[in-house]
């Protein structure tokens, strides 16, 4: 809207309140924009971090991980400050609810298998298989032994 020389101090009012309220709306729909776009961002990031389901046999069950592999696995995220070196000393024990994977040796803990479960510092949440914590548990020893 453009404001003629001539315009009196009640028209160049009206007319800057309306090129304001203009303004605000404009900047209220980039604001919806630029969070939808957030919220899609952080949804495609989640996709594409999920753990994919693990490789198994001919009959469906997971493929067994060696306690070497288990053990350098564990190794690996304590050096990465993902698991402290001692075992927490409790950790919480309920039936799975939903297939995700262990966090020692990668193979899915499926629904209503025991899983054992830890939330570290970084309030991330990691679940063990029984075997897998035991494992946990005694790497210290088998390290100052080994």
């Amino acid at each position: 809207m453009v404001v003629s020389k001539r315009a009196t101090i009640d028209e160049r009012t009206i007319s800057a309140t309306v090129r304001w309220a203009g303004a605000v709306a404009a900047q209220a729909r980039k604001h919806i924009l630029v969070n939808q776009t957030s919220r899609l961002v952080n949804s495609s990031r989640a996709t594409l971090e999920r753990r994919r389901p693990p490789i198994c046999g001919g009959d469906g069950t997971p493929v067994a991980v060696s306690r070497l592999v288990i053990q350098a696995r564990l190794v690996a995220l304590i050096d990465g400050g993902v698991l402290p070196a001692t075992a927490p000393a409790r950790l919480f024990v309920s039936r799975c609810l939903e297939a995700h994977a262990c966090t020692a040796c990668d193979v899915n803990i499926y629904p209503e298998e025991p899983e054992f479960v830890w939330t570290n510092a970084g309030n991330q949440v990691l679940y063990f298989h029984r075997r897998c914590a035991e494992i946990y548990r005694t790497l210290k020893d088998e390290i100052e032994a080994g």
